[in-house]
């Protein structure tokens, strides 16, 4: 039987594989850092570009949703306004006593008077800072208590302050009380005007915000009836 005559084996390739799709360490090596930035990660221009993107959308993003937020809290104090006058009046009839509501630029007040005590007692008090977090400041107020009642686009003439909101100071330039049979009177403000308890009054509150002026109207009218009509354009 012959015998078989072994063949050298071949050496192993070094720097190709075949097809020539791997090599060597050295050419890996000469490759510029360049070429490996390229594939194997960002450039520092590259991550500044992304940052900046993020920024950007963050501050608009976070701009819309304060926006919406004080518009929200404006509309929700105009809302409450109408709610508390509403519950002065019920509660003069409820309790077969007066109430009083005082009105100042910062919110509205209410006190009922104790028949056995003889003495006002506080009831309620709804002012802009409790709106939103705080977020309407001196830019929203209640700037005005006028006789009539008012509808929107009716034109109203309201003579806003040319620096926005009056500053707070804590005072009431408006007061009505409530009698037991839910009819009213005014206490302070518009004193001489007659009229006032048959013709009704309109609560106006500014959206001082607005490039262009705002205003709520709080309308209550002598039956008693209260409506809320928020951001209307002056």
């Amino acid at each position: 039987m012959p015998e078989l005559e072994s063949k050298p084996r071949p050496a192993p390739l070094r720097g190709k594989q075949r097809g020539g799709r791997r090599q060597s360490r050295s050419s890996l090596a000469s490759r510029p850092a360049t070429a490996f930035a390229s594939t194997l990660g960002f450039t520092l221009i590259e991550l500044m570009v992304v940052v900046s993107i993020i920024s950007i959308t963050a501050a608009i993003t976070f701009s819309s949703i304060r926006a919406d937020a004080y518009s929200n809290a404006a509309e929700q104090f105009a809302e409450e306004i109408g709610a508390q006058v509403m519950r002065a009046r019920d509660t003069a009839i409820d309790e077969q006593t007066e109430v009083e509501m005082k009105v100042q630029v910062e919110g509205l007040s209410s006190r009922l008077y104790d028949q056995n005590t003889g003495a006002w007692v506080d009831q309620s008090r709804i002012l802009r800072s409790q709106f939103g977090g705080g977020v309407l400041g001196e830019e929203t107020c209640i700037v005005a208590v006028l006789p009539l009642v008012y509808a929107p686009g009716q034109g109203v003439n309201i003579d806003f302050p040319a620096n926005g909101c009056p500053a707070a100071t804590n005072t009431t330039f408006f007061a009505l009380t409530f009698k037991p049979d839910g009819s009213y009177e005014l206490v302070t403000g518009h004193q001489g005007f007659n009229a006032a308890a048959s013709t009704g009054w309109t609560f106006v509150v500014r959206d001082g915000r607005a490039q262009t002026p705002r205003y709520a109207l709080i309308e209550l009218y002598p039956t008693g009836l209260v409506r809320v009509h928020p951001h209307v354009t002056h």
